[in-house]
């Protein structure tokens, strides 16, 4: 029993370093027809973006979506669970 329980643990340990020294994905590259906010709010950080657009929101989480599927790691497809896009903002309390 011993024997599996440190199995398991090399093996979860194994899984959350992999996970930790992933390569950052970064911010992915808005559809060349945005144009960039340069509101306070949107430029006080790099971290935080704006951008106008007259694109649907469908079209703009497919175009996010799939730049988020072209990341590869090692070969395969990076699974990231925290990027969910399902909810949009007017449902919010």
């Amino acid at each position: 029993m011993k024997l599996l329980a440190k199995i398991l643990f090399v093996f979860v340990s194994s899984l959350a370093v992999g996970y930790l020294l992933a390569p950052e994905q970064g911010f992915p590259d808005p559809p060349p027809e945005f144009i960039r906010s340069k509101e306070p709010a949107d430029i006080e950080t790099p971290l935080r973006r704006g951008y106008y657009s007259d694109l649907p929101r469908v079209e703009i989480i497919k175009h996010y979506q799939e730049q988020r599927n072209e990341l590869l790691v090692f070969g395969v497809y990076k699974i990231n669970p925290t990027v969910k896009l399902n909810h949009p903002p007017e449902d919010a309390q």
